[in-house]
Order: C-alpha cells, then structure tokens, then sequence
C-alpha cells in the first residue's frame, strides 16, 4: 500500500524526491544509522516544527534525513538564504561612540 502526501511548498523534482522515499521507503536497504546531529534550539521552536511534522507523519529524523538529503540533492539549502536588499553591511553606520549612538536613533 503507497501513502500518498500533499505538499505545496515543494519544487518538481522535491515532489519526486519525496514520492520515491514515500513508495520505496520499506524496500531501502538504508546504510547503518548510528551517525548523531546535535543541535541547539528555542524550546518554542522545536514544539511548533514537531507540530507541524506530525501532522505531516514524520518524527524528527525523518525530517533531518529528508532535509540533508535535499541539501545533496540541490547541492545546497534546498531554499534561497539571503541578506534582504538594503541589510548588506557595506551599509551599515559604524558607531563612533555613545554620543554618536544617542543622536542616530534619536535620543540627542
């Protein structure tokens, strides 16, 4: 029996990517998984991801699995990271001292 999961936010070949692990899932004979990836976040932010990946069927590892193997895939970050337009630090003011701080957001 396939499981079959609506994604929106995903790219054509993602949508492949993900069908095949979906349909194919107990036939990988995966590598031994005994690698860990630690990481540090927000309590808020790991309650509000894993709400969301349940609703999805997926535990965290799946998700990082899908995550990395994306980032092999797309040989990146499967998303656009970037600085907005005008946060590009050739623009920023360098402040001089407390004095010069005070006057640029308004205090002086």
């Amino acid at each position: 029996m396939v499981t079959v999961k609506t994604f929106f936010f995903f790219d054509i070949k993602t949508l492949v990517f993900v069908a095949h692990l979906c349909y194919n899932s107990d036939r990988i004979k995966m590598t031994s998984k005994d690698s860990t990836v630690r990481a540090r976040i927000s309590p808020d932010l790991k309650q509000s991801a894993e709400a969301v990946l349940e609703k999805l069927g997926l535990n965290n590892s799946q998700a990082i699995n899908i995550f990395y193997s994306q980032i092999v895939l797309h040989k990146g970050f499967p998303f656009p990271i970037s600085l907005e337009q005008g946060d590009l630090p050739e623009k920023y003011t360098k402040v001089k001292d407390e004095a010069h701080f005070k006057s640029l957001i308004g205090l002086e």
